[in-house]
């Protein structure tokens, strides 16, 4: 065999191997996007509380939190809910209309406790309760989730003990 047949049927090979590889990566992709999906948040609410959010409401914010060894700790998420009609695809969720300085109380004791730093998070998102709000507190054994809807703007917070 020439010197020019040999490197001919090497890249010939190498572009069989290179087109089997992105076959392979294009089969594979849709089981490897399913199994990073087990971190959407929508999937963790599903599972914690019950509950999934609307496909319109739109994350604005992630305070980040240092989470204990068994996933204990507070989470805390700012959502745009200005193109949502309904901010919950399923599930009874009811929140109430006004305000309770009790469960104000409750939200930032929870907030001072997080584990980056007294409750700190960044100034454009920081929770500021009004006269009136759409609130729910829900409690699962020792975990609670606290849903405040302001405005257009929707606080999740978790706290798991």
């Amino acid at each position: 065999m020439s010197k020019k047949i040999k490197i001919i049927v090497i890249d010939i090979a190498l572009l069989i191997i290179a087109m089997a590889a992105a076959a392979a990566v294009v089969i594979a992709l849709p089981s490897i996007s399913s199994s990073f999906e087990m971190w959407d948040q929508n999937l963790a609410y599903e599972a914690n509380w019950g509950f999934r959010l609307s496909a319109d409401v739109k994350p604005l914010y992630t305070a980040p939190s240092d989470g204990g060894f068994q996933g204990d700790g507070v989470r805390y998420h700012v959502y745009d809910t200005s193109d949502a009609a309904d901010i919950f695809a399923k599930g009874e969720y009811s929140l109430s209309l006004g305000s309770d300085g009790a469960f104000e109380d409750a939200v930032f004791d929870v907030l001072s406790r997080r584990a980056d730093g007294d409750g700190a998070v960044d100034e454009e998102f920081a929770l500021r309760f009004p006269d009136e709000y759409y609130y729910l507190m829900k409690k699962d054994d020792d975990d609670t989730l606290y849903l405040i809807l302001i405005e257009n703007r929707l606080y999740v917070i978790e706290d798991f003990i």
